[in-house]
């Protein structure tokens, strides 16, 4: 089942459906053993990638590991093969890919490089625990430290009994393991991920194993170069024999069935050229990490035109209305947390509920559409000029009675002037003549009945007085 996307800082009811973009990269996976998800820093990955994950029908035939290389920066660059297979590892754990008590049993190799090397597998992999940001949350973390712990005892146990035995029997056993494909860089370790996939597959007819690597632009470009080369050495590998590449030969590193590398294509491009100079041939260097092509996605359209929706809710403002006053460049660069943030509440805003009188002479609540909407506008970081400066071109249109505007606003700008909701004012001349409105009762809802006149009185201060009044207007919000 395809699910809408939900955003961890919002409401349960504030949701971005993501539903189209889901069934477009399950389609791609499916095509593609390894692949680029292309986005742009903002964009919305992160949350894509992470409830594509978890959706019903993605679920049912993938597992994944994700991995994140940004967390290398210090790191040497000969080192970083050594993260990621060990960052694979602690995925592997953590998901129950790796069955300790079924997977210890034969693991000669494994024993004795961690005998030789304690400090390259131990005190190297349990630190990782706490200082790298996986997407799991702290009982995870401490549940993989205690079956870190486990996995320790249970291979000292069996490096004591080794000793025991023929050691040059067990030398041979050893380095035949990783001399069985030095060209691709198989060691104990890289043994123990494929034999865990091989085995985790078996138990798990169907399922195929993904790898996910994230934010891969953001990552030091040697590092960023170094893994990409190292995913397509299988690859290298058959050219060099002269063979043609199958999945037997050059399958993905480790068994993968899939890996997805998540960078944006053009920014890559970008740090390619810089990093090799000018005029090298990005597109031929990256083909071998696509199967085919890259999928690229945004979540930028589909937020907008959201965050719009869930404004028009807020305020209770029509959408031609709104359309006036609010601009994509308005949510460009600004977090979704922030977005949220600036819609939720708005109520709290209003300093205090104005009314006025309806057709029968009886008190009504003021419509606060617009004090809701300059609201949000303020906490989207929009300058109380230039929100002024929208509700001045909005008024000069000289279709200003379809807009409604008037009958959110000009009890306001009555109020401001009279403190009466119901009166008339002069909003706007013109060569000899002068636009006045006026408010004859409050609707029921809360909205103002306008009616506006045109007369031949010349009034030179109307600009002035309207601007001031918008002030006034801006004053009944808080900050």
């Amino acid at each position: 089942m395809i699910n809408p996307l939900f955003f961890e800082v919002m409401e349960e009811d504030f949701i971005i459906p993501i539903d189209g973009a889901i069934e477009e990269f399950l389609h791609h996976l499916d095509s593609h053993d390894r692949t680029i998800l292309s986005a742009r820093f903002g964009d919305g990955k992160s949350f894509f990638l992470s409830h594509f994950m978890e959706d019903e029908d993605v679920a049912e035939h993938y597992t994944f590991l994700t991995i994140f290389p940004v967390n290398y920066q210090v790191a040497e660059n000969t080192d970083v093969f050594e993260l990621v297979k060990r960052d694979i590892l602690l995925q592997m754990f953590m998901k129950g890919i790796i069955q300790i008590d079924d997977e210890l049993k034969n693991l000669d190799a494994l024993a004795l490089y961690v005998q030789n090397e304690p400090l390259s597998f131990l005190n190297g992999f349990v630190p990782l625990l706490s200082t790298f940001e996986i997407p799991e949350d702290y009982a995870k973390i401490a549940v993989a430290a205690k079956v870190c712990k486990s996995i320790y005892g249970k291979i000292k146990e069996r490096v004591n009994e080794y000793k025991k035995q023929n050691k040059n029997r067990i030398v041979e056993s050893f380095f035949d393991e990783i001399e069985r494909n030095p060209i691709v860089g198989t060691d104990a370790i890289s043994r123990l991920i494929y034999e865990g996939i091989e085995n985790y597959k078996k138990r798990n007819a169907g399922k195929e194993v993904v790898l996910v690597i994230e934010d891969l632009d953001r990552i030091d470009p040697a590092h960023l170069f170094r893994i990409l080369n190292i995913f397509s050495a299988h690859i290298d590998f058959c050219y060099r024999l002269g063979c043609k590449p199958n999945k037997t030969l050059s399958g993905n590193k480790f068994g993968l069935d899939k890996v997805v590398f998540v960078m944006d294509y053009r920014n890559a491009q970008y740090i390619y050229s810089h990093f090799y100079g000018e005029g090298t041939n990005f597109d031929g260097y990256i083909e071998k990490f696509c199967s085919s092509n890259y999928f690229s996605f945004s979540l930028e359209e589909q937020r907008d035109n959201y965050f719009f929706r869930q404004i028009e809710k807020e305020t209770g403002l029509n959408s031609n209305l709104l359309n006036y006053f609010l601009m994509p460049s308005d949510f460009k660069n600004i977090s979704v947390r922030k977005v949220v943030h600036a819609i939720e509440h708005t109520e709290n805003s209003v300093l205090s509920i104005f009314t006025g009188l309806n057709f029968a002479g009886k008190a009504v609540p003021l419509h606060t559409g617009m004090l809701k909407l300059i609201s949000i506008l303020r906490k989207l970081a929009i300058p109380d000029a230039e929100i002024i400066n929208r509700l001045k071109r909005v008024i000069e249109k000289r279709d200003i009675s379809n807009t409604g505007l008037f009958m959110y606003l000009a009890p306001y700008l009555n109020l401001a002037a009279y403190k009466n909701a119901r009166g008339g004012m002069c909003f706007t001349k013109s060569v000899n003549m002068v636009n006045t409105f006026y408010v004859d009762a409050i609707l029921d809802d809360g909205r103002a009945s306008c009616r506006f006149v045109t007369s031949l009185n010349y009034d030179d201060d109307v600009d002035i007085r309207l601007l001031d009044l918008l002030r006034n207007v801006l004053q009944m919000v808080a900050k």
